[in-house]
Order: C-alpha cells, then sequence, then structure tokens
C-alpha cells in the first residue's frame, strides 16, 4: 500500500449484493435466507454475509431469531442445533456464516415468516483501527482472480436477494416463505464459516500495474476514438435497454460521448502516474489483463464489456465536474454525488427512469458534444436528436 489514507480494498461484499450493506462498527453485513422458498419438513440456510472493513482482528457473535410460534400457533415451527456462533475475523477478511435452519413439517404454509440476525462486533487490538474499505462501498476486482471453488461460492450468492432491513440498532431481518409440507431427510444443521477472500488475495494496484506493463503498452494506443467509441454506442443501447428503458438515439449518442471524454481525459500516463490515482476503468482493465493477457489487443471489447460499468462510473463523476462548472450548481455535493451515483448504477440492475439517464450523462455529453465528432458529423444536428427525444420524453419529465 503506497498511501494509508487512501487504501479501499476489493469490494466483495458490494458485488454480490449490489452495493446493498449495513455497517455495524467496522463490519459490513448483509443477510439472505437460501432458498427463500422452502417446504415445510424440509431444510434451509440462513446466510449472513460480513465484510471486515479495518485492518484489525473481530470477533462477531451472530444470535439467529425466529417466531416460537407460526400463523396457526403451532409451537417451534423452526429447529436449528445453535442460535448463536461466534466467528473470528481477519483484517479485512470476507466471508459467510451458513446457519442450517429444519423447518418443522406441522409448520403452517405462507409467505412473511421473518428470521432475525442481531451482531454484536468485539474489535481486537488497536484502540483505532486502519479502515480499509468505504462505507458505501470498496476497490474493484475480478471474480477469476478468486480460487475456482471460491468463485463457486461467489456467483451462487450472487443469485440470491439480500435484506438490508434493520429489526433494531445491531439486527436485520429477512424474509422468507414456508410451502406445503415435503418430508425429506434432516439436513446437517451444524453452522459454517466460509472465507471469500483474505488479504492473502490482494494485489496492490502498483505491483499490479507493473505486473500488466508490457499488455498494457499493446492495449493503450488502440484506445481511440475510431475503434471505442462506436463498441461503447452499442453498450450504452444495450445495458440502458436491458435496465428497461431503451435509449432515443441522441441521448445513446450524448452518453457515449460523455464516456469518451471520460476516458480520453483519465489516460494513464505510466512513467508518471502514482499508483492510487489512477481511475476505476483503468484498474479494472488491469486486473483483466492480469487474468486475460490476449484481450489487450482488442480495445473496444474490453471497455465495452467488462470495463462498461467502472468507465460509467468514471464518466458519471466526470459528467458531475462539467455540469457544476456550466450550471455553476454543486449539485449535491461530492457527497451527494457520489450518492446519486450509486443510484444510477442500481437502475442499470433495472428501473431506469428519465431522470438518471440524463442527469448527469446526458447531459454531460451534451456539453462535450463539439468535442467528440466523427466524419461528416454535424453537431447541431445530433442535439437536434435530443431534440426530438426530448419531445418524445415530454410525458416523464
Amino acid at each position: 500500500m503506497t498511501d494509508r489514507e487512501t487504501v479501499n480494498l476489493p469490494d466483495l461484499l458490494g458485488a454480490i449484493t449490489s452495493g446493498e450493506r449495513v455497517n455495524m462498527d467496522v463490519v459490513q453485513v448483509a443477510l439472505g435466507v437460501r432458498p427463500r422458498s422452502t417446504p415445510a419438513g424440509r431444510p434451509f440456510d440462513v446466510i449472513v454475509l460480513l465484510q471486515n472493513a479495518a485492518d484489525i482482528e473481530v470477533d462477531v457473535a451472530v444470535q439467529m431469531r425466529f417466531p416460537d410460534r407460526d400463523s396457526k400457533k403451532t409451537r417451534n415451527p423452526f429447529v436449528y442445533r445453535q442460535d448463536r456462533v461466534l466467528v473470528g475475523m481477519h483484517p479485512a477478511e470476507v466471508g459467510y456464516l451458513v446457519l442450517p435452519v429444519n423447518s418443522n413439517p406441522r409448520t403452517a404454509p405462507g409467505a412473511g415468516y421473518k428470521v432475525t440476525v442481531e451482531l454484536t462486533v468485539k474489535r481486537a487490538g488497536k484502540d483505532k483501527p486502519r479502515r480499509v474499505r468505504d462505507k458505501e462501498g470498496g476497490g474493484l476486482f475480478v471474480e477469476t482472480e478468486l480460487p475456482e471453488v471460491v468463485q463457486e461460492q461467489f456467483w451462487g450468492l450472487q443469485q440470491m436477494v439480500f435484506s438490508v432491513e434493520r429489526a433494531g440498532k445491531a439486527a436485520l431481518s429477512a424474509d422468507f416463505t414456508v410451502a406445503k409440507t415435503e418430508i425429506g431427510k434432516v439436513a446437517d444443521l451444524a453452522p459454517r464459516w466460509h472465507t471469500l477472500w483474505t488479504m492473502r488475495d490482494h494485489v496492490d494496484e502498483g505491483v499490479l500495474v507493473d505486473r500488466v506493463r508490457d499488455r498494457l503498452e499493446v492495449l493503450l494506443p488502440l484506445i481511440k476514438r475510431d475503434t471505442v467509441y462506436f463498441p461503447l454506442l452499442d453498450a450504452v443501447q444495450t445495458h440502458f435497454r436491458n435496465a428497461g428503458y431503451p435509449l432515443r438515439a441522441g441521448e445513446a449518442v450524448f452518453i457515449a460521448k460523455a464516456m469518451m471524454v471520460a476516458l480520453e481525459q483519465s489516460m494513464p500516463d505510466l512513467e508518471e502516474d502514482a499508483a492510487g490515482h489512477y481511475p476505476e476503468w483503468f484498474i479494472r482493465t488491469c486486473r483483466i489483463l492480469f487474468e486475460q493477457p490476449e484481450i489487450a489487443s482488442n480495445a473496444g471489447a474490453l471497455l465495452a464489456g467488462p470495463v462498461f460499468q467502472d468507465l460509467l462510473r468514471d464518466a458519471i463523476h466526470q459528467s458531475f465536474m462539467m455540469v457544476s462548472t456550466v450550471t455553476g450548481d454543486d449539485c449535491g455535493g461530492e457527497a451527494g454525488q457520489e450518492a446519486y451515483r450509486r443510484e444510477i448504477m442500481n437502475c442499470l440492475n433495472g428501473g431506469m427512469d428519465f431522470a438518471h439517464a440524463y442527469l448527469p450523462l446526458v447531459m454531460g455529453g451534451l456539453i462535450v458534444n463539439t468535442r467528440v465528432t466523427f466524419d461528416r458529423e454535424q453537431p447541431l444536428e445530433t442535439v437536434g436528436l435530443l431534440d426530438k427525444a426530448l419531445q418524445l420524453r415530454a410525458p416523464e419529465q
């Protein structure tokens, strides 16, 4: 680590939960049930996802609670071996606790059952630990850097729906459903802890750049408008369409232009830039090159594919700066802009709307319209496309 103040280790928890989390002291938490619907008489798992955001060891006491009776007043509707488990976490460790549960065959079927988990975090050692992950997230990583067995666990967790619903100052709750009775074998009810990531898995950014320098020397000269812009334009249209908000021609063009300018303005100088000051898209690129050196010869596929969302985050940041300069409005300040950026990225998973598409991305692209032009393009005609899109969007505004 080159700078004690800028350490931001990989955010595995956020990658699993799409950024959702609860901070409890120096530990980040999310709660899930797998599967969310289970026949009475069959087992299911309560999953407690934990991410240590500090450089110290912590002990996390996990207390699990279920209702004493079901909807028909049947006692003890759920059976488990331990309701309290103590997890010792290494500095910066990420992992998940599996608490197996068996539902009573007589448990009344129905939705809206809740499990509540209360957590107590006890720090070990340092009085003032160093934070190594932001409260709202962490640094970048590539899933394929993880061991194969961990990749399978990671991808399995990504299929779950995690809850960050508070059930008190230090507790979370999650809903689940009990289906009609289906008798099966009683499962092993012993709690299990699985580690997903420790400091041993981390490659420092400065070291990472040095390791892939020869591949970067192939890739960076290929990052030009004629090789990158149109793949980005196609990717913009695809991502927004998949998010339930198909873009009009002018809208997609301006978002792609905003991304292109963010890319060009943040292009690193390998000889002068210091580790820790690289843009998000560049660090993601380095991690991918580390695992897939062959992709260095295809800049368009890389930036429009696995690096797209990282570049989009950088473009949102850059566009906010431009909009603030033009309008004289601070757009909510740094904290407000960062919160809104997370909203936009969450909307890409579904629920995109006019406001999150236009502010700041389309507006940023409009500002740089004349700076990113192509053969036979008339910038005024491009603005006309946006004007037509706005007329069609009038009911949404």
